[in-house]
């Protein structure tokens, strides 16, 4: 995987666009689906983040919840 700030930047889009996908599929609260996806999404967001960091010494206005 390249780790260019674009490629992770539509990495995560990409996964947006699956979780958005999953959640219209969704077959109750607990959709094995829509759990998988929204670690895979946080971990995107992460990656994204990171590289703009590393990249441009920038930063984004959200966060990764963690649940306890």
């Amino acid at each position: 995987m390249s780790h260019t700030p674009e490629s992770r930047l539509e990495s995560f889009i990409a996964l947006l666009r699956e979780h958005l996908a999953a959640v219209r599929d969704a077959r109750g609260e607990a959709d094995f689906a829509v759990e998988a996806l929204y670690d895979r999404l946080a971990e995107a967001y992460d990656d994204y983040a990171e590289v703009l960091d590393d990249e441009f010494g920038e930063s984004l206005p959200f966060e990764v919840v963690e649940d306890d």
